[in-house]
């Protein structure tokens, strides 16, 4: 997959949600937000739900070339299981990008008494 210009290594992190989203929709080259829809997800895996068991996003969207995309949002943020339970963690709400970094947003983590991981802000 050829990726857009705006993608850039490494999560990010931006202090709301419609500024991660911006970002998320510049790295897909989706210049419509208007081609977006959301669709709740559900499942079996425990560690993709939010911490009240809220359950993700899949994203469906058109980009600039008419191509159909998919990806993902955390909006509640989920669990992160680590084999060493020191690192284990509630990482903050986030996308996915086209490389699969996270583009998280806001900082409700501490609301659950637990800890985000973004290491750059915007």
């Amino acid at each position: 997959m050829n990726l857009p210009p705006d993608v850039e290594r490494g999560d990010v992190r931006f202090p709301d949600h419609d500024s991660a989203l911006a970002k998320v929709l510049r790295r897909y080259e989706i210049e419509d937000p208007s081609y977006i829809e959301r669709v709740g997800q559900g499942g079996k895996n425990p560690n993709l739900h939010g911490p009240k068991g809220e359950p993700w996003e899949l994203i469906r969207a058109i980009d600039s070339k008419g191509n159909e995309l998919e990806f993902y949002h955390h909006a509640n943020g989920h669990y992160f299981k680590n084999k060493d339970p020191e690192l284990e963690e509630w990482p903050l709400p986030h996308y996915h990008d086209p490389k699969g970094e996270h583009v998280y947003h806001g900082d409700t983590p501490s609301a659950y008494g637990l800890r985000g991981v973004p290491r750059n802000v915007e």
